[in-house]
């Protein structure tokens, strides 16, 4: 129970150390006394600014992803603080704005303890086309489902439905060297 409320308080404390703009020598965590990671965002092929952060952390034991909403729409790069439960975890970032996720990460493995810091930059790229989660209560476009209609009628053809008698082949019918000896 000890590791759910380390995990929940790493989303809140997102949001409390966000640093907008962005120096090269800065560190997000300066200052904080918990184990914590200094991540510097950057965005690339279109992703230019952020509303929301996904930070997702998976630990064999529990997985987080909050949405963190941030004060107001960030342009890239800007940084984040993210405190770090004490072990080994991978670490992905997805970034939203008004809504879509708008920027995906590359996943890290980090292993932070004792208050260690440590400083990353992560580039956010597009999401892959048609990744996003559907709707399935309702179809975007009716004419791009199966046909679900009952197949047509699969009763056997007039021609097959008797098969010829094959027991006696005219082919083989007696002949004088296949004939049976008599008996002795």
């Amino acid at each position: 129970m000890k590791m759910l409320a380390k995990l929940a308080a790493m989303g809140l404390a997102l949001s409390s150390v966000l640093t907008s703009g962005c120096s090269e020598d800065s560190d997000a965590c300066e200052g904080r006394a918990e184990t914590c990671l200094s991540l510097t965002l950057y965005g690339s092929d279109g992703v230019s600014a952020a509303d929301q952060l996904r930070i997702m952390l998976l630990r064999k034991e529990q997985p987080l992803s909050p949405m963190t909403p941030l004060s107001a729409v960030q342009d890239f790069p800007f940084k984040v603080a993210v405190l770090w439960p004490d072990g080994p975890a991978n670490l992905s970032v997805r970034s939203s704005l008004s809504g879509m996720t708008n920027g995906v990460s590359a996943e890290i493995s980090l292993d932070l303890r004792n208050g260690q810091h440590a400083q990353r930059k992560l580039t956010l790229y597009p999401p892959l086309p048609n990744t996003q989660p559907t709707d399935m209560a309702r179809p975007r476009d009716m004419a791009a489902q199966p046909d679900l209609a009952v197949p047509p009628d699969m009763t056997v053809l007039q021609d097959m439905a008797v098969p010829p008698d094959l027991t006696v082949p005219a082919d083989l019918a007696t002949s004088p060297d296949l004939a049976v000896p008599p008996a002795p």
